[in-house]
């Protein structure tokens, strides 16, 4: 009698480049359970690090035909470079400096994140005398809710608010910075303008913000 080889895989094994117990999953639910567990396992390794060795910080960005999976990874800080979930995936993955000093909050020129946790696309200039320049700055007063009158300060959803910032070294001049929606025009004047179509989680996440630091590359 031929014998019939019956492999068994454990939970922690890979069925199609992904861990057994992810395949198939795609509800909204079972994502956030995965970002949440992704947001706390770089929260842990980032804690485990020596400081002078933790220099960097990856983040996800998915195509716009990636698979639900891919797309939870969006918006997450990496302690290490995460591995791709399955064979074929394509999403870029950038490498990124960790500030030179203790800050909350990075901006490089075109991601805004919160230290250990969600980024938001964002630009800086080139109106006027272009962007943000390098550097560490002080949030100088909490997110505020502002009128709608001037759509500069608005995104798609009707969202319009404004953060103070300003630059804790001579930038030449220029201040008077802030973090707002990039309505409008694309591009600020040297603000950090977020692109995304609805800005209200970032408005959240800044209400109680002044007096953290902000590294600017």
């Amino acid at each position: 009698m031929t014998k019939r080889f019956v492999q068994h895989l454990g939970d922690d094994q890979l069925v199609y480049g992904m861990p057994k117990h992810m395949v198939g999953v795609s509800t909204k639910e079972s994502l956030a359970r995965w970002q949440e567990k992704w947001a706390r396992e770089a929260a842990e390794k980032e804690q485990e690090k020596e400081p002078e060795k933790a220099k960097h910080y990856w983040t996800v960005h998915p195509k716009p035909d990636a698979c639900d999976v891919c797309k939870g990874m969006e918006g997450i800080a990496f302690a290490e470079e995460p591995e791709r979930p399955h064979p074929n995936c394509r999403c870029r993955i950038e490498k990124h400096d960790k500030p030179p000093v203790d800050t909350q909050w990075t901006f490089d020129g075109s991601q805004f994140c919160l230290k250990n946790g969600k980024c938001w696309p964002a630009v800086s200039g080139p109106l006027k005398k272009g962007s943000l320049p390098p550097g560490v700055y002080t949030i100088t007063g909490n997110a505020v809710a502002i009128g709608k009158d001037d759509p500069r300060y608005c995104d798609e959803k009707g969202n319009c608010w404004w953060v103070p910032i300003e630059p804790d070294f001579d930038a030449g001049g220029r201040g008077h910075f802030g973090i707002h929606p990039d309505g409008g025009d694309t591009g600020t004047q040297g603000c950090i303008g977020l692109t995304n179509r609805d800005t209200n989680d970032a408005y959240h996440a800044l209400k109680n913000a002044k007096g953290q630091k902000i590294y600017v590359r």
